[in-house]
């Protein structure tokens, strides 16, 4: 299997990306508020996604601070409002406006693979060829794919015959293509099909099965057989 590429973003790569895309300070100190804010989110519903799934498994929240580092009132006082949000949000209907917090644990490690992807091979943007590498990154997915006698290697090769060429300054982060947000959307689309709680990668490679089209890749195969 492809192994997915370690990505590090340091302090000095998201200072020069804010350099390189304003000129005047007062816009450059703009920009870096917006994205602390947005890195600063990142973190908070990520480590709120797994402490509400730690709460619904039954563990204690003296299990849970000592997992975090943190004293019990502490973890509980961060995280309590937030897992009850994470555990009110489960029961409501798919919608897109509900962001990447209604993908599965696999599909936002197939979109971290994804930004990899791009990263590493110096891409001005993520394209729907370093989604569709992402999404192989699942073993879990291939291994549904081989049920079905379909070849998760064909897509990976197929994705990288169709990587973008690399640019002298690529953007950090990297962000999402166009066609890439949409087939992102068509993930919501394919979820709500099948009255899916989130969305999976099963269905972000159904979205890009019915919507990209890479000359004929996925014709004849039989996807939707994947539930």
């Amino acid at each position: 299997m492809t192994s997915v590429p370690s990505v590090t973003i340091s302090l000095e790569d998201l200072v020069a990306g804010i350099g390189r895309a304003h000129d005047d300070v007062l816009d450059q100190l703009a920009d870096a508020a917006i994205l602390g804010s947005h890195l600063t989110a990142v973190a908070d519903d990520l480590i709120g996604h797994f402490v509400a799934q730690a709460r619904a498994s039954g563990a204690s929240w003296n299990d849970i601070g000592a997992s975090l580092g943190v004293t019990r009132q502490a973890a509980q006082k961060r995280f309590a409002v937030r897992a009850r949000d994470e555990a009110a949000r489960e029961k409501e209907p798919l919608d897109p406006s509900q962001g990447f917090s209604r993908f599965t644990p696999a599909a936002q490690q197939a979109l971290m693979a994804a930004h990899a992807y791009a990263v590493e091979g110096r891409a001005a943007w993520v394209t729907p060829a370093h989604l569709l590498l992402g999404v192989m990154a699942d073993e879990a997915l291939t291994v549904r794919l081989g049920a079905l006698d379909v070849d998760a290697a064909a897509f990976r090769d197929a994705a990288e015959e169709r990587l973008p060429a690399a640019v002298e300054t690529p953007p950090v982060p990297v962000p999402y293509d166009e066609e890439t947000q949409m087939l992102l959307l068509a993930g919501f689309e394919q979820a709500q099909r099948r009255a899916a709680e989130d969305v999976d990668t099963v269905h972000l490679l159904l979205a890009l099965a019915e919507r990209w089209p890479a000359e004929g890749l996925f014709a004849g195969l039989p996807l939707t057989r994947l539930h």
